[in-house]
């Protein structure tokens, strides 16, 4: 289920970009894999949108069958 959430939430940003409410003007999505030099480990970032070298949105999806709060 994980890997489908990941997707919805991809789709979702994309709908607040194209409705002009992201704080992120990014031209495309992504995920990022690489070495994580202080925990010596794989480190995996689920979604990555950048709008200019200096600024960009990342984001971490996490699936539960529990009901949550949005947390903002």
């Amino acid at each position: 289920m994980g890997k489908i959430f990941e997707e919805i939430c991809r789709q979702y940003l994309w709908k607040l970009l194209l409705s002009g409410k992201s704080s992120i003007e990014f031209t495309e999505l992504g995920r990022w894999w690489g070495s994580n030099p202080i925990e010596r480990k794989q480190t995996e970032i689920d979604i990555i949108g950048e709008q200019d070298k200096d600024t960009a949105l990342f984001g971490e999806c996490k699936w539960t069958n529990e009901k949550v709060d949005r947390g903002f």
